[in-house]
């Protein structure tokens, strides 16, 4: 299930979430060929936020994808959807 997290710090590929409890949560994700920007909401599948692991994200470019390998960022009423890259 893809939970909606505020960006409210970016350092690096560090990344602080914020949830509508106001709970925060740490996750390290490299992106490719996007770039999120505070204040942006990323939906994204819970067990990420709660596993210690570095993530990549980017364009989707598979056909066939899990819906736990997919996340969202909306900007404003702009939305992008990225999959998840392994390896």
């Amino acid at each position: 299930m893809l939970k909606k997290l505020q960006i409210i710090n970016i350092d690096r590929c560090n990344y602080t979430l914020l949830d509508n409890d106001n709970n925060q949560h740490n996750v390290s994700i490299i992106f490719y060929e996007f770039d999120p920007k505070l204040n942006d909401y990323i939906y994204i599948d819970e067990k990420i936020i709660k596993e210690v692991n570095i993530y990549n994200f980017g364009p989707i470019k598979d056909k066939k994808i899990n819906e736990d390998e997919i996340i969202k960022i909306t900007r404003g009423k702009e939305e992008y959807y990225l999959q998840r890259y392994y390896g």
